[in-house]
Order: C-alpha cells, then sequence, then structure tokens
C-alpha cells in the first residue's frame, strides 16, 4: 500500500510524503491537509479525542455532493 500525505490546503501529489505500512501521522486541530492513496486497496485509521468532523476547505470537494461538479 503507498499512501500519501501533505499539511496544506491542496491535493499537490508533487510535494506528498509518503506514508509506510503501519505509519502514523499527528495533526493538531483544525490542521489543513490532504491524504491519499495509489491504486491499491488501502484501509486508513482515524483516531481522536473529543468531536470529529470533516470540514472541506473547498465544499465543492465534500465526497457526498453528487451532480455534475463532481462527475
Amino acid at each position: 500500500m503507498r499512501s500519501s500525505i501533505t499539511v496544506e490546503a491542496t491535493v499537490d501529489t508533487a510535494r506528498g510524503q509518503a506514508m509506510e505500512r503501519s505509519g502514523v501521522v499527528v495533526l493538531p486541530a483544525r490542521m489543513p491537509h490532504s491524504l491519499w492513496t495509489s491504486a491499491e486497496p488501502a484501509t486508513l485509521q482515524v483516531s481522536g479525542v473529543g468531536p470529529f468532523g470533516l470540514i472541506d476547505v473547498n465544499p465543492a470537494d465534500e465526497p457526498s455532493r453528487t451532480g455534475p461538479a463532481r462527475r
């Protein structure tokens, strides 16, 4: 599995840092970041204490959004 992460508000695959199997990333609350995987299947675990939520920097990137803008 190959996963990569950037700590910035936009997905920049050229600047991503590879995460190895069983890799760990610790980020403070509200830290903008992007995470993606290669074409291989991957399992990612997110853990935290307290309330958890996702805030899209760009609302058009919201995965649950449907319609022509997402296709």
